[in-house]
């Protein structure tokens, strides 16, 4: 398995002063980018179960969607491993050749696309 570490309450208010409530767990996410899990691939965990209020998903600015999540890794069934664990594997894209979360590469890497007004947009970058 994988240690997602504690999880902290937090909170804050909206521009109409509702509360935002949620629970983080990202201690594993301070400790600077070469200790990062993974490389920077295991994402932190937000959990929304205590709000009360939409998910801001649903209230924020729409324009933008997240058409493709793709990662590489030098050792992409160690971060599949980790993913699964986590219940994570659906945020990304599968790669064609090894039907993993991660394609393999040198260096750990996120490429997201974004469907925008005007064009496909594609942000990454190496993660270390």
């Amino acid at each position: 398995g994988y240690d997602v570490g504690p999880m902290r309450d937090m909170s804050r208010h909206t521009p109409d002063g509702k509360l935002l409530r949620w629970r983080l767990a990202a201690e594993n996410h301070k400790q600077g980018v070469a200790q990062l899990p993974e490389g920077g691939l295991v994402p932190f965990l937000i959990d929304w179960s205590l709000n009360e209020l939409p998910h801001p998903s649903e209230t924020s600015p729409a324009g933008c969607r997240l058409v493709a999540l793709r990662a590489q890794h030098p050792d992409p069934s160690a971060v599949e491993k980790v993913l699964v664990g986590l219940g994570a594997t659906s945020c990304f894209s599968r790669d064609e050749s090894s039907g993993l979360c991660a394609a393999f590469g040198p260096t750990p890497k996120l490429e997201a696309v974004l469907e925008t007004p005007k064009a496909l947009v594609t942000l990454s970058g190496d993660l270390c």
